[in-house]
């Protein structure tokens, strides 16, 4: 037990309340969590208490102790030392009442019955005082061990509460995030469910009749191929790439707005060799994807062949006029 590293005067201040409010909470903590510092301050509580039943404490020293006595265990404490610290005087006391050389019988009558003079002249009630002092000061510190066991476990049910908070707030927290990823998953289904209805919808526009091919219609289960294009900027002069895996029913392609200021949109769909449009969609609507506005356009993709394209956008005015708001180049690669 190393008590030699924690100033006295420095726990004396803190039994007297007299740092501030940041160090007073430093030291309750270190109090349960530190064995040495809990026996150096009983230590220096002791001297204190000593001090004070022997007079020595006086001014603001005393007034703040006479404070630190508000609670009754250490009350209990104080008045324990004044009953240690009368002991010898009452003794020297009645050594000075009896002369020199007199005898006990010599002492008059009234001294003799006084109680004072029988107690501290009985060995046996002396004997009896000490060993009374002594078992005074095992219980009070067995009580003193209890007290302190009992705090501690206080302190360590008070940790264990908080960690199984913070076990709590942890498994919220995963079950917030599995939740989280349930709806992302959920909105893409409903993005591709929408993706397949604008492909159904494609198919049957008299905008694309011309496109669609004598084969047979798709089957029911449609392979959809989506990808997202943001409007070319200006200057710029490197074409998206777009890799179509093979057996690839439809691309879905996902135009990202800079503007949304038109309620519909139509889209044609160009070879930059030819620079003829070859495809134009019917009117459009925009839709919501993550915090982007996009028009999303569905088309086969057997009309799209290895090489470059640009999707131009216009948006239609009330009076039917369109205006063109964005150009797309991109280039085809198939698997």
């Amino acid at each position: 037990m190393n008590q030699a590293k924690y100033d006295d005067q420095l726990l004396t201040n803190y039994l007297l309340g007299r740092l501030s409010a940041e160090e007073t909470e430093r030291l309750d903590e270190l109090s349960f969590t530190d064995e040495d510092f809990h026996w150096a301050l009983q230590a220096v509580e002791n001297d204190l208490i000593d001090d004070y039943a022997q007079g020595k404490l006086s001014g603001k020293t005393l007034e703040r102790f006479k404070a630190y006595l508000a609670s009754a265990k250490r009350r209990d404490k104080v008045a324990f030392a004044q009953s240690l610290q009368s002991l010898p005087a009452l003794q020297e006391a009645t050594k000075k009442k009896q002369p020199a050389g007199q005898a006990v019988s010599d002492i008059p009558l009234a001294l003799k019955k006084g109680w004072l003079w029988n107690f501290f002249n009985s060995p046996s009630m002396l004997r009896l005082g000490f060993a009374a002092a002594v078992m005074l000061l095992i219980a009070l510190g067995s009580w003193l061990t209890f007290d302190n066991l009992r705090l501690r476990n206080q302190a360590r049910q008070l940790q264990a509460e908080s960690d199984n908070r913070q076990k709590r707030e942890l498994a919220l927290q995963a079950e917030l995030a599995r939740e989280r990823s349930l709806n992302s998953e959920n909105n893409t289904e409903l993005e591709n469910l929408r993706d397949k209805i604008a492909v159904l919808e494609s198919r049957e526009s008299p905008a694309n009749q011309n496109a669609k091919s004598p084969e047979s219609n798709p089957p029911v289960e449609l392979s959809i191929f989506p990808f997202t294009l943001a409007p070319q900027l200006r200057g710029a002069g490197q074409l998206t790439t777009i890799t179509i895996p093979a057996k690839t029913d439809y691309v879905s392609a996902r135009l990202e707005l800079e503007t949304s200021e038109f309620a519909f949109y139509r889209a044609e769909l160009k070879s930059l060799a030819s620079n003829q449009p070859f495809w134009k969609s019917a009117k459009l609507k925009t839709r919501t994807i993550g915090n982007r506005k996009v028009v999303v356009l569905s088309l086969r993709s057997a009309l799209l062949k290895a090489e470059s394209y640009v999707i131009n956008l216009f948006g239609i005015t009330p009076t039917s006029d369109a205006e063109i708001i964005g150009s797309y180049p991109f280039k085809i690669i198939k698997q």
